[in-house]
């Protein structure tokens, strides 16, 4: 009986101290292109008292801002650069932080997510967004991006000021799931506090809500999301580097281009054992020259990573840990970066 409730203490114990449950390591590895400086962290996403999330640079789509800076807001005890990004900040691909859906899935990498559970999954994700007015149903072509042609998009406060449309499109404010206010304009529109804007861009589709609108009138968003478990927190990352413990990884990537080229590297996997690993590699400099992706994979394998992915690299590779900087950026110092992820303590 004894024995049976020190097992307990001691599980108590190691829960409700999340540290025990984050280990950290520097690794000095030699490799054929010499030295390497690596970092090591897992992470069991398990324990209730650990959280991982992606952090976008001032909380929201466009911008840029140092991993130590969005580490510090967020209280985080342990942070990487995130995934790639587009010329003013924005993620490339999906974004959902507590449930928000943030940003939309796109291109074919994969997501990185925790679930309601936190158990961590590395995957294909798929989205489709229905808007429903007046018993019409329709399909919402993006969240919070610009159109690409005729196109219907919905922006959310996480955009920012404005929807930034330059175009001829019909704005629907929406309150509280009720029609604000119409807006025909080709000029970009405020978002105002508390509320979306759904821009149907000139075109056929316009024609959906032609003569079926009032103000007042109830609007609604309905989200399907594949696979169906309840998401907590989602980050588009890729290219691949392992899948099911083999090295996938390909000469040539769409977002990064060549991949055989020694360089800083960042890469998140998963074990067999659920548990979460974060690298980071410093490259082009004396003390480390870089890897290529095929030799991350490797290494990730070695660590027991059976799925896992590169994120940003080069002078993005960031890693933070216990109030500091503790790779050596490729620039001498840390480039401002459009997102982040984060080892937090929820609640505090």
């Amino acid at each position: 009986m004894f024995l049976k409730w020190l097992m307990i203490i001691s599980f108590l114990a190691n829960i409700m101290n999340p540290v025990n449950d984050i280990q950290h390591k520097e690794v000095d590895l030699k490799t054929e292109n010499g030295l390497q400086s690596i970092h090591v962290l897992q992470v069991d996403s398990s324990n209730p008292f650990i959280d991982i999330k992606p952090v976008l640079s001032h909380d929201q789509v466009f911008g840029f801002e140092t991993v130590s800076a969005m580490a510090l807001r967020h209280k985080a005890i342990a942070a990487v650069n995130g995934g790639f990004f587009y010329n003013c900040g924005q993620p490339v691909g999906m974004v959902m932080v507590n449930g928000n859906l943030i940003t939309a899935p796109e291109g074919i990498t994969p997501v990185f997510a925790i679930t309601e559970t936190g158990k961590p999954y590395i995957g294909n994700i798929e989205l489709k967004i229905i808007c429903k007015i007046r018993g019409i149903s329709f399909p919402v072509d993006g969240i919070n991006r610009l159109p690409k042609g005729e196109e219907i998009i919905l922006y959310t406060q996480d955009y920012g000021y404005s929807t930034r449309v330059n175009k001829q499109a019909t704005n629907f404010i929406i309150k509280e799931h009720r029609l604000e206010k119409i807006i025909c304009s080709n000029k970009p529109v405020r978002i105002p506090p508390e509320s979306k804007v759904l821009v149907i861009t000139d075109g056929p589709k316009k024609d959906l809500t032609k003569n079926h609108l009032e103000i007042g009138d109830n609007i609604e968003f309905e989200f399907f999301i594949k696979p169906s478990f309840k998401i907590r927190h989602a980050l588009q990352i890729g290219p691949w580097l392992v899948k099911n413990g083999r090295v996938v990884v390909e000469n040539w990537e769409p977002i990064i281009g060549v991949t055989n080229v020694a360089a800083p590297r960042t890469a998140l996997g998963i074990t067999g054992e659920g548990k979460v690993i974060f690298v980071t590699v410093d490259g082009r400099q004396k003390h480390s020259r870089g890897m290529t992706l095929k030799q991350l994979a490797e290494y990730m394998i070695q660590l027991g990573v059976k799925n896992g992915a590169a994120l940003d690299g080069g002078a993005s590779t960031t890693f933070y840990y216990n109030g500091k900087v503790v790779n050596r950026p490729s620039l001498g110092h840390e480039r401002m970066v459009g997102g982040s992820i984060c080892v937090v303590f929820p609640g505090k």
